[in-house]
């Protein structure tokens, strides 16, 4: 069986080490392996809420969709308090909620932004809910992508993912994960958010360097190669 390219640079110990060291996440806990908050600090918007008591919290949910569960942010957001009788009619419907955001120090280069997103629409009322919420990536208050997730039915899961790659000046920022609604908060609609992570993008100079270098030192190692059964 012929052994990926990757495995013979992981069982090397190099190569891709430098790669992962470059690409380092510059995130704490994002995917909330901690079992709780830590490195982050939630926040919400002006007439938002997170849902109510436990949450935010940290929840087993299965959110980028491999049939795995594990640690997740979950949240349940939507505006706190009703701008008038009938929101929607007569007035404009509020989009509130909020999220978790920290500060990270990133050097001057290219990074790649990324989140995996679910919404979950219990039927604990029997329909369908008409706005599952936005979700969006930021970073010093500027929209890096944004999902919308619309309408969910009743007892469904919908997921999705966030992702930006761009070039990020050096210094410290502030980095949020939001989530927003155009309805009040429900006790059956959910949002999780998963895999936060904040990873820098190697020049394609250095890439160039790590695969010779991998090619030279396979060869130096004498890396056999089966012939063809004649």
């Amino acid at each position: 069986m012929k052994m990926p390219l990757t495995a013979i640079f992981t069982s090397l110990g190099i190569g891709l080490a430098v790669v992962a060291s470059g690409a380092q996440a510059s995130v704490l806990n994002g995917g909330f392996d901690a079992g709780n908050l830590v490195g982050w600090v939630p926040f919400t918007t002006s007439n938002g809420t997170l849902g109510d008591f436990p949450l935010p919290g940290i929840a087993m949910f299965d959110v980028d969709g491999d049939s795995l569960v594990s640690n997740s942010l979950k949240l349940s957001v939507g505006y706190s308090t009703a701008p008038c009788s009938f929101p929607g009619f007569g007035c404009p419907l509020p989009t509130e909620g909020g999220g978790i955001r920290q500060s990270i120090f990133l050097s001057g280069g290219t990074y790649l932004f990324s989140a995996d997103l679910a919404v979950e629409n219990t039927p604990l009322y029997g329909g369908f809910n008409r706005d599952g919420g936005t979700f969006s990536l930021m970073l010093d208050g500027i929209v890096l992508d944004t999902v919308s997730v619309g309408e969910v039915l009743a007892g469904s899961v919908q997921g999705g993912a966030l992702a930006f790659n761009g070039f990020v000046e050096e210094g410290i920022h502030d980095f949020q994960v939001r989530i927003t609604r155009n309805y009040a908060q429900s006790d059956s609609l959910f949002q999780y958010v998963d895999n936060i992570a904040v990873a820098r993008i190697p020049e394609p100079g250095t890439l160039g360097l790590l695969a010779m270098g991998g090619v030279l030192l396979a060869s130096g190692l004498g890396m056999r190669v089966a012939k063809p059964i004649a």
